[in-house]
């Protein structure tokens, strides 16, 4: 689905479902969502958190897009509390995109402005495929380290652990 924005950019909502196999008796899926990044789109994005067990917050590298991703951060974060998460508590991993072209932000830069905690992150290229598999793998390890220590009930108030569906994706 497309979502038109006033600016005349367009913006994507899409989801992809991914199975990753059996976890004791848990059928590990990860439904992929992309989040309009528009407040004109915030009850969009409060439908598609609910039930969230991790985020990946992917970061444009390029200068002119720094401001940009500290708000969608912030407003990502925001959102996240107002549907009774504890955002601290939350798996996730800043994924800092764009990384193969020129007159990026240099990684220090943007670690002390999106991530000055310190979460898992990696350096990535979409267009060139690089790093995005093993993005997925680091939120993926960190929710199934969170279900193993038996925690996942303190994450979220909606949240997806325990669902041992059998649907195939």
């Amino acid at each position: 689905m497309e979502l038109h924005q006033d600016d005349g950019s367009t913006r994507y909502f899409d989801f992809l479902p991914l199975s990753i196999g059996q976890f004791r008796d848990f059928h590990i899926k990860l439904h992929l969502f992309t989040i309009p990044v528009s407040s004109l789109f915030q009850s969009t994005a409060s439908v598609i958190l609910r039930g969230v067990d991790g985020f990946v917050f992917v970061a444009d590298s390029r200068a002119e897009c720094l401001v940009d991703n500290v708000k969608a951060l912030n407003n990502c974060r925001k959102v996240l509390q107002e549907e009774g998460y504890n955002v601290s508590d939350l798996p996730r991993v800043i994924q800092y995109n764009k990384r193969d072209l020129s007159g990026i932000i240099p990684l220090e830069i943007l670690r002390h402005e999106l991530n000055p905690s310190g979460h898992p992150d990696i350096e990535t290229s979409a267009r060139a495929n690089v790093g995005v598999i093993e993005c997925l793998e680091l939120i993926a390890r960190q929710i199934m380290e969170k279900l193993e220590q038996g925690q996942q009930h303190s994450t979220s108030p909606g949240s997806n652990y325990g669902d041992s569906d059998p649907l195939p994706y």
